[in-house]
């Protein structure tokens, strides 16, 4: 993933001797790329839960007279940046994340700012917010709305149960280590 696009990154920080000595990096690979469909998962349920990786609810969003897009989740329109997140990894470094080249504003809905409008979403909030029939926004120059505020919405990041995770499946890899260690020295 290049540096630009947005992403976690788990890096192991701890010596795993015993396992790189028996499995070499492949088996911390092995272990890498069971977490990385784990985390990859866990990233797909917070957008069907809205709620990022501390389970706080994100914000909803906001309804206005006589629009209706269809949505009935916040980030899900066609579920592509959800069903984008990848994850990848680097010897001992594993990296989930979403590219910044397919999908330039997922940055802005993780962390959340302000934005300046362009004339095509000014006109498109003009005739859709304030010349609906029923809507309550006084009517004002297309130009008016200058700029959108998009709180954030994190759908990265890692939990105390990611956390924990980690250890879980790394431990299932040391014990079939071990049992591999065990049958190999009794000859069977």
């Amino acid at each position: 993933m290049p540096d630009d696009d947005i992403s976690l990154t788990w890096k192991t920080n701890f010596k795993l001797s015993a396992m790189e000595e028996h499995m070499g990096n492949k088996g911390i690979s092995k272990v890498l790329h069971e977490y990385g469909k784990y985390l990859v998962g866990e990233v797909k349920s917070r957008f069907l839960s809205g709620s990022g990786p501390s389970g706080g609810k994100w914000k909803n969003i906001k309804k206005f007279p006589g629009v209706s897009d269809g949505r009935s989740k916040a980030m899900i329109k066609t579920g592509n940046l959800m069903n984008s997140v990848a994850f990848y990894v680097f010897e001992d470094m594993l990296q989930v994340g979403v590219s910044l080249d397919k999908f330039p504003y997922a940055k802005l809905l993780h962390y959340g700012g302000t934005h300046n409008t362009t004339v095509k979403q000014s006109i498109w909030m003009f005739h859709n917010l304030v010349m609906t029939p029923g809507a309550k926004i006084r009517p004002m120059s297309p130009f008016a709305i200058k700029k959108i505020v998009t709180p954030a919405r994190p759908f990265l990041g890692f939990s105390r149960k990611n956390k924990t995770m980690f250890h879980t499946i790394m431990g299932e890899h040391a014990k079939k280590l071990e049992n591999l260690t065990h049958t190999g020295s009794d000859g069977g």
